[in-house]
């Protein structure tokens, strides 16, 4: 193809890899290299968004020269081929321009009109794609099927997507209320990581076993899920290694090591601060332990109500730095606790001004009401 561009034939290029895409897809299944029909498609899309644009690439692939109407294999093909040009046209503008709103409408267009075919007729990698997008949408339930048909076919394409549909399943079940849904997604992300040797989905795969053995009250097992993703520095985004963080502390403490837990929680909030949804509730254990670690070890009133003076100057200072932050539940609960904790504490007017002066305060105006 490179070559006939380079003569100026690159019309012609495409028209003779039309022809071959026909082909290739109108075969028999078991006579089928889907290999070879998806790179066919690959190239073809690549060199025609190079020649013809995006638009017109879009447009062929919608009403392909030769295609049979009857053929729903092929002509899933060409649509997660659009599907494909789609989202690198969308990925190449801001998420708050129109146009990536108008993109991810007709993104959802071509997902809706799959969704009408028959579930056997569909490629594996289209059972994949358009699983992962019913999962994630408003409806997610949905994408069972799709994950489902991948898991039963045997052959080597679906053997390379098992792995992603149990993690996919398993996400589902994991969402349900139940016991039996919740232990059958437990065994799904334990297959993920012991079975299938996919080692871009470990990680994954680790936080969710995670989150579903916490939501089962097992808070051994969940520890050692969350110690696992601590343990490997380089595993998942740092919002998830927030979250990973904060929720090794509640096993902690679900397990009785109230001193590894608030050191846990102490690390969250320190390192992962602008993750406010952890840092914040992180900020709250840290509040509530320090307290009871306070009360249980020491008997002498003054140095019980100095060392809970520290943790209400701590807390002021990080509700004036976190100002800036949207409100999660823990950050309200938190506000409310600063007059509380005052009263409790007996901290009088004189004692206020020089906590705001040691804390660099008093020459701050009032943050406007909210």
């Amino acid at each position: 193809m490179e070559a006939l561009e380079k003569v100026g034939r690159a019309e012609d290029g495409l028209t003779q890899l039309e022809k071959m895409i026909v082909v290739l897809g109108s075969r028999e299944m078991a006579n089928q290299d889907l290999d070879l029909l998806r790179r066919c498609i690959g190239s073809y899309s690549e060199a025609s968004v190079r020649n013809r644009g995006a638009e017109k690439t879009l447009e062929t692939l919608g009403n392909f020269p030769g295609l049979d109407p009857n053929n729903q294999a092929l002509m899933t093909w060409l649509k997660m081929q659009k599907v494909i040009v789609l989202q690198t046209m969308r990925s190449e503008l801001k998420k708050d321009a129109p146009e990536y709103a108008a993109l991810t409408t007709r993104i959802d267009q071509e997902f809706r009109e799959m969704e009408q075919f028959e579930v056997k007729q569909l490629s594996e990698i289209a059972l994949k794609m358009i699983g992962d997008y019913l999962s994630n949408s408003d409806n997610p339930f949905l994408g069972v099927r799709y994950y489902e048909e991948l898991l039963v076919r045997e052959n080597p394409d679906a053997d390379k997507l098992k792995a992603s549909a149990d993690l996919g399943l398993g996400r589902l079940e994991a969402r349900r209320p139940d016991k039996a849904a919740q232990n059958s997604a437990r065994d799904r992300f334990r297959r993920v990581i012991e079975k299938y040797g996919d080692k871009a989905l470990e990680p994954d795969a680790w936080l969710e076993l995670g989150r579903v053995d916490m939501a089962l009250e097992r808070w051994a097992d969940a520890k050692e899920a969350f110690a696992k993703i601590n343990q490997n520095k380089k595993w998942l985004t740092a919002v998830e290694r927030a979250e990973s963080n904060y929720n090794y502390g509640v096993c902690l403490e679900k397990v009785g090591d109230l001193g590894g837990a608030l050191q846990a929680y102490n690390a969250v909030w320190v390192t992962a601060t602008k993750y406010v949804e952890w840092s914040s509730q992180a900020f709250e254990k840290v509040m509530i332990l320090g307290f009871q670690d306070i009360e249980a070890n020491n008997t002498d009133p003054i140095v019980i109500r100095a060392k809970k003076i520290e943790y209400y100057e701590l807390l002021k200072l990080k509700m004036f730095q976190w100002q800036q932050f949207e409100e999660t539940d823990a950050l309200r609960r938190l506000k409310r606790r600063l007059p509380e904790m005052r009263d409790e504490l007996g901290i009088t007017v004189e004692e206020e001004k020089a906590i705001d002066f040691k804390l660099g305060l008093d020459q701050v105006a009032p943050a406007p009401a909210k």
